[in-house]
């Protein structure tokens, strides 16, 4: 990506990368011109958007669906994986990240706990993320994951409209704020209620939880 004259970046054993203050100025430039769409994901916001696919996939989630998610490498991805778990196992919700040959990486947990986990998850996002991640788990499960019906215009409009509704039939106000953040992550919560496979029963109380 270096301008012609530029001298070649190299890697020195045991030393690692030393850039000339040519070299410097040259990259300098290059990241002034970068857009959203060029940001690149710190290795918790990987393990964070991997962690919302695998919860709201219905279809089987494998290691080479996570590195065109995270446009990553097979060894990054994996890494990533022990992260994951190392990170569910000091959680509150009591859930392992399993795989098996047919299934796929998935969550194993009471279904109510994966939705809570996943709302908890997309709540800090939300609240202390920055905006370039948010819109990119957006449109990672558009492009990536095909979810784009869940995110259109029509869909935001609609549950604003029933989020309206919902607040005139509890008698309660919810601030803007609030309620814009419900709209955003409840395309999310949905597919994850959609992805859980229950019982007649089980699908009766988690309606009623949820």
């Amino acid at each position: 990506s270096l301008p012609e004259g530029v001298e070649k970046i190299v890697s020195y054993p045991r030393v690692g990368i030393l850039l000339n203050e040519v070299q410097c100025k040259a990259c300098q430039l290059l990241l002034e011109d970068l857009d959203d769409y060029s940001y690149v994901m710190s290795s918790s916001e990987r393990c964070e958007l991997s962690l919302i696919y695998i919860a709201i996939s219905k279809d089987r989630v494998t290691i080479d669906k996570l590195m065109q998610l995270n446009d990553v490498s097979r060894n990054t991805i994996l890494n990533d994986l022990n992260e994951i778990r190392q990170k569910l196992a000091s959680e509150e919700y009591d859930i392992q990240l399993h795989v098996t040959k047919a299934c796929g990486y998935y969550l194993k947990c009471h279904p109510l706990s994966k939705i809570q986990f996943l709302y908890r998850l997309l709540y800090n996002i939300y609240t202390q993320g920055n905006r370039s991640f948010i819109d990119i788990i957006r449109d990672r499960m558009i492009d990536t994951a095909g979810f784009e019906s869940y995110f259109s215009d029509e869909i935001n409009d609609y549950l604003q409209d029933r989020l309206a509704n919902a607040q005139e039939s509890l008698g309660k106000k919810i601030n803007s704020q609030d309620s814009l953040f419900m709209v955003k992550i409840l395309p999310y919560l949905i597919l994850s209620y959609r992805s859980l496979e229950l019982s007649e029963d089980e699908e009766i109380v988690i309606k009623r939880e949820l």
